[in-house]
């Protein structure tokens, strides 16, 4: 799988995570021990996945995904198209609502290794053989030497966590960001250069803290695992920990300094060491990628299945003993203080859909039942979760009441002014989510 030919606005520019680059590296070492060859690999875009029409592919799905299909969005990824064997293994499901048809498909390809507990527990709720395989950046290889001079490495920090660190710490450490700035050059997705660009960013990035970090301090999660995996030593904090993270404390703490005391934060923890548990994961991925080939081939019997579901339960095992966080405290705490939220006939108003439309829809959802969600999009049409999607103008209509929630960046203005207009209280989900 691949991040090949984005949907992209000709001539926009945004900041893309690279995140995604790094988990399509820690597949490639999936077949590195697999001893697959470059040439046996067929490139399959994520983002056109459902109607990829090419020779018949075995694809890991070890990414994090949103339906986007019940909509005109211009992602199309699930359920792949019947020429893709999909392996889901290290995913990540952020919809609680899903189609039959992506349902189906999971019936058919599972068991789905689901990253974290979050997407686990979605899915065994709707009848999904599932488990819980923790995310494959976690099996990179250790690296063989530690940095003489090393650098401590600032990776996506909030103001609110820089205020909490040590000064010496600090004193030379290295800012530096996830969010790699890319320019569409023309047409209506990224040109095949400008991916291999993002790409390659991705992999550099991870020689650098490879080859130079002495320490890791970041909210990032493909920041924090991959370093961890690599023998880095990484100190993980975020003002809010979301379900994303849902597996990791098994590997390090996780820390949020807006809600803990400062005090408990080990900023002088050693590298981590599980090497035998990354033999583990390796053999499940490997063994999960070759049962998909040979169950096409017909050739994958009753005692090989036996012995991958034994692999897959001592690593969802692995994973479920383990101290858990408190997830999205910061966010539910913030969406609790808006006083709308508790009125009998609460109404919010989400505006964007994006992956934050998701996170605040999922959060309102399980903390906030009796709260009823309008889903407002300027582009987008048709349904999201089952919800219809309709336009802003849609707002005029809606009580005083009624919270509007801007989930997208670029939609922030325009719903600040259309709230001032109609006397509705408006907030940017960003600053509720992050701050």
């Amino acid at each position: 799988m691949t991040y090949d030919d984005r949907p992209m606005r000709p001539g926009s520019s945004r900041p893309l995570n690279i995140g995604d680059p790094i988990q399509v590296y820690a597949m490639k070492n999936i077949y590195r021990h697999m001893g697959m060859a470059a040439e046996d690999l067929v490139p399959v875009s994520r983002y056109h996945m459902a109607a990829y029409a090419g020779e018949k592919a075995v694809v890991p799905l070890n990414c994090f995904n949103m339906i986007a299909n019940q909509g005109s969005h211009p992602y199309s990824t699930l359920p792949p198209s019947g020429q893709v064997v999909p392996v889901y293994i290290s995913f990540h499901l952020h919809n609680m609502v899903i189609d039959k048809a992506i349902l189906d498909n999971m019936a058919r390809f599972g068991p789905v290794g689901c990253r974290d507990e979050e997407t686990y527990q979605n899915l065994t709720a709707q009848g999904v053989d599932a488990y819980l395989s923790g995310c494959l950046t976690a099996a990179l290889p250790r690296r063989e030497r530690e940095p003489e001079n090393g650098k401590v490495y600032l990776v996506d920090c909030y103001d609110t966590v820089m205020e909490c660190m040590p000064k010496a710490l600090m004193q030379d450490a290295v800012v530096l960001s996830h969010s790699f700035l890319m320019e569409n050059e023309g047409g209506a997705h990224l040109s095949k250069a400008a991916s291999a660009r993002f790409q390659a960013a991705g992999e550099a990035r991870l020689r650098l803290y490879r080859d130079t970090a002495k320490r890791i301090i970041t909210g990032r999660l493909h920041a924090t695992s991959p370093c961890n995996a690599m023998g880095i030593p990484v100190v993980s904090l975020r003002n809010n920990i979301d379900g994303r993270f849902a597996w990791l404390e098994k590997l390090l703490p996780l820390y949020t300094p807006l809600d803990g005391p400062v005090e408990d934060i080990d900023w002088e923890r050693p590298a981590a060491a599980y090497e035998e548990h990354k033999k583990v994961l390796i053999d499940l991925a490997c063994t999960q990628v070759r049962r998909a080939r040979q169950k096409e081939a017909g050739s994958w019997g009753a005692a090989e299945e036996a012995a991958f579901r034994a692999l897959a339960k001592r690593v969802h095992d692995f994973y479920m003993d383990r101290p858990r966080a408190q997830y999205d405290v910061r966010c539910l705490r913030r969406l609790d203080d808006f006083a709308p939220m508790h009125l009998p006939n609460a109404q919010v108003a989400l505006w964007g859909v994006t992956t934050d439309m998701q996170i605040v829809k999922n959060a309102i959802a399980r903390h906030f039942p009796g709260v009823r969600v309008t889903i407002l999009d300027q582009a987008v049409e048709g349904t999201f979760d089952g919800i219809p999607v309709q336009k802003p103008e849609a707002l005029a209509a809606m009580p005083k009441h009624t919270l509007c929630i801007a989930t997208a960046r670029p939609a922030v203005a325009a719903a600040r002014q259309r709230c001032a207009e109609l006397g509705l209280d408006m907030v940017q989900w960003s600053k509720v989510r992050f701050q």
